[in-house]
């Protein structure tokens, strides 16, 4: 599953420098997971954001989540 957004923000305002600059954001986040067997799931979660006011160097950054583990033991009493 991915999600984007994109955020533009570009009008003027009289009361504030900061609040005047032009700004764009853009984000895309993102989770991958894998399941094997009924018994075994694992998951990775993602994000990879940026933003116009940082330096060209420093605009995008890659934030990721460790991966997700998980076991589920077929026992009688788990089955429905």
């Amino acid at each position: 599953m991915l999600i984007g957004r994109m955020f533009n923000f570009l009008s003027g305002n009289e009361n504030s420098l900061q609040l005047s600059l032009p700004k764009r954001n853009l984000g895309v986040s993102g989770r991958f997971t894998y399941g094997f067997d009924d018994r075994y799931l694992a998951e990775f979660n993602f994000g990879y954001n940026g933003s116009e006011r940082f330096a060209s160097k420093n605009r995008y950054g890659f934030f990721p989540q460790p991966v997700s583990a998980v076991w589920y033991p077929m026992n009688s009493f788990l089955v429905v």
